[in-house]
């Protein structure tokens, strides 16, 4: 008993040649997909209650996407342009006391010298409280698995 198995060569060359394309399409798709996910895990998730309990909106409305297409490949950052979401993600340092502000403007002698007795001045660590971060952790096996199955996608 034989098995013949019979390749066209030029219908297997022709999508070879195209399947380049496709897989950039598939995965311009799929990258696009996933940065929409996570920016709205972010903004409904993260945001609302489990990490700062948002409350003016501010930050939730800065959290913006981009997709970058270049030749050397296709990135989407999610972020926030508003610096105090930076310093949320990271952690800071707070001045407090009588020289968070600048201190008292109108005392003199005396009277300066039990404002700053009263309230001394010293900086507090405020501990990062990441809202980004976890999320992308979060979505991370999502995202390999749809980038996995656009690119089989793109071959079949």
């Amino acid at each position: 008993m034989n098995i013949i198995v019979a390749v066209h060569a030029e219908s297997l060359l022709l999508k070879l040649a195209g399947a380049p394309t496709r897989v950039r399409q598939a995965l311009l798709k799929s990258i696009t997909k996933s940065s929409v996910q996570v920016q709205r895990a972010v903004k409904e998730g993260k945001l609302t209650g489990q990490v700062l309990h948002v409350r003016t909106g501010t930050l939730r409305r800065s959290i913006n996407r981009e997709v970058i297409e270049r030749d050397d490949g296709i990135f989407a950052v999610v972020g926030t342009n508003v610096k105090y979401g930076a310093a949320w993600e990271q952690g800071f340092t707070k001045r407090i006391g009588a020289g968070a502000r600048g201190g008292p403007k109108g005392l003199l002698g005396m009277a300066r010298e039990r404002y700053f007795m009263k309230h001394p001045p010293g900086e507090k660590n405020v501990v990062a409280r990441p809202f980004l971060r976890p999320t992308l952790e979060e979505f991370k096996p999502r995202i390999r698995e749809d980038l996995r199955n656009a690119v089989l996608g793109a071959l079949r």
